[in-house]
């Protein structure tokens, strides 16, 4: 009987010991795909899976880190078909249907994810349904569909109000949809010399998903050679918003005043249209005053512009642009035109220190030189001597002569906290050439003497810094400080300015 007993304790606790072990071995098996997965080591995690699904038919685990495990490494379709077979075995396990539709956004495929989510919102248990809708309003806030993003977020909010998250979510729609004000002031020197202070204002107003309307006024005051001038401009804009198509259109019209009384009207038009979360293609189209130049300030002279760009924006990986733009002088019979492109490597995060480097071209052109002597001819010849020198000045604009720059980008960031962070962009022009204008006298054909232009290679070193403070006061009001000094072949400047952003 004693013997008995004791084979009888010694099965049991072998049983015991071996679904202990055999549990120990699956829990250890399945965490270790899982940190597998977090370093990317995908090919690992899949062979320690099928070796772990072959010993545990139909374990539902296994199946899904499978299925979860292949969506990783990119085979969209397969995963789904896996995460379709998982939901064919267990019809009622609601994670793993939200969990497949989460594949679905993370992929990219939004619309497709909002359709399958509307799908199966009506058959869902109450707290996945919260789920479900919260999910949806973040679809409908991430595709700028403000107003069904507000009714998915309403829903959810009737279920659980008092959920963190989706109280969270609720204030940034709100907030997506308020009306908006910027308020700026910037004071801007450079060694022409010119000096302006600029106050500006905008507006918008939230219309609905599809509309903003807007207007704005900028008075910027400009002083040089002993007078002061302003050129008041006022604006007005609708930003449309074409959800579906991913396209952003942007309309304005506006005039501008000059202290000799005239007036002229401007013009805008923007289009932008997303083609995935971090790729854009931009076009278009104003006609401005040109007003970088103490000569184009107490004159009107009017140029239209044109331009394409193509934006990367990944916050974790690269940032890069492609951009040309041309600027047209109808009334002078000139132009000038750029063409760009910069890249910047991923950041290296150093706690809360982020930093970036990159590298630029810019190349650019304009169709006749300005660069025209600063005395009259008379004056020069009455003054002419074997050491003289004609001075020159670009009258009425900067008119770049086959200029190319090549430099180095670097961005500096430092994150406080949520509220606060500061930051440098700079870039350094490390090998940089132009053909510079220099004037002499010279005779025509007929033999008179007139001003010459000639141009000879120069070589230089430009450079951009670009500091800044940006401080998020409340959810409301965001401010930024920021100075920008700039040296070109034409000049140094220095902006030193404050801007702040509030919704209401």
């Amino acid at each position: 009987m004693t013997n008995y007993r004791h084979r009888i304790f010694f099965v049991l606790f072998f049983a015991l010991w071996s679904v202990s072990f055999l549990f120990g071995q699956k829990i250890d098996t399945l965490k270790r795909v899982q940190s597998l997965n977090q370093t990317h080591q995908y090919k690992e995690s899949l062979k320690l899976l099928n070796d772990y699904r072959h010993h545990h038919k139909n374990d539902i685990y296994g199946d899904w880190l499978h299925a979860h495990t292949i969506s990783l490494t990119g085979q969209f379709a397969l995963a789904q078909n896996e995460y379709y077979a998982l939901e064919n075995k267990h019809p009622y396990n609601y994670d793993i249907k939200l969990d497949r539709i989460n594949k679905v956004i993370e992929h990219g495929y939004l619309n497709k994810a909002i359709k399958q989510l509307q799908k199966i919102e009506p058959q869902l248990p109450k707290d996945y349904n919260f789920i479900a809708h919260k999910r949806l309003a973040q679809l409908f806030y991430w595709k700028g569909d403000y107003d069904k993003a507000y009714k998915e977020i309403s829903k959810a909010i009737y279920i659980y109000n008092n959920e963190p998250s989706a109280l969270k979510l609720k204030e940034q729609i709100v907030r997506a949809r308020s009306n908006w004000a910027n308020i700026n002031l910037g004071v801007f020197n450079d060694d022409q010399p010119l000096n302006i202070i600029a106050p500006d204002v905008e507006a918008g107003l939230y219309v609905n998903t599809l509309m903003t309307v807007g207007a704005g006024i900028s008075y910027p005051i400009y002083s040089f050679s002993d007078n002061t001038y302003t050129t008041p401009w006022l604006t007005a804009f609708t930003n449309f918003n074409l959800i579906e198509s991913k396209i952003g259109v942007k309309v304005g019209l506006g005039v501008i005043g000059y202290k000799s009384k005239e007036k002229a009207l401007t013009g805008l038009l923007h289009i932008k249209k997303q083609f995935s979360k971090y790729m854009s293609l931009s076009a278009s189209a104003e006609l401005a005053p040109y007003l970088a130049t103490s000569f184009t300030i107490p004159d009107k002279l009017m140029q239209t512009s044109y331009g394409i760009n193509f934006d990367y924006n990944n916050p974790k990986g690269f940032i890069g642009k492609a951009s040309y733009n041309i600027n047209q002088f109808s009334t002078l019979s000139n132009s000038y035109y750029t063409a760009s492109g910069w890249v910047v490597s991923p950041p290296l995060t150093l706690g809360n220190l982020e930093l970036r480097a990159g590298y630029g071209i810019n190349y650019s052109d304009s169709k006749k030189n300005n660069f025209t002597a600063v005395e009259s001819l008379d004056t020069i010849i009455a003054n002419w001597d074997s050491t003289y020198s004609i001075e020159g000045h670009f009258n009425p604009f900067f008119s770049p002569n086959n200029q190319l720059i090549h430099s180095a980008v670097g961005m500096i960031k430092y994150t406080f906290n949520k509220d606060l962070n500061i930051g440098m962009d700079i870039n350094y022009g490390f090998s940089a050439r132009t053909d510079a204008p220099y004037l002499f006298l010279d005779k025509n054909t007929n033999g008179e003497t007139q001003i010459g232009r000639k141009y000879h290679k120069t070589k230089y070193n430009p450079l951009d810094i670009n500091t800044f403070i940006n401080y998020k006061w409340s959810d409301d009001l965001n401010l930024k400080a920021f100075y920008k000094f700039q040296r070109t072949v034409f000049y140094e400047s220095n902006y030193i300015g404050l801007s702040s952003h509030l919704t209401f």
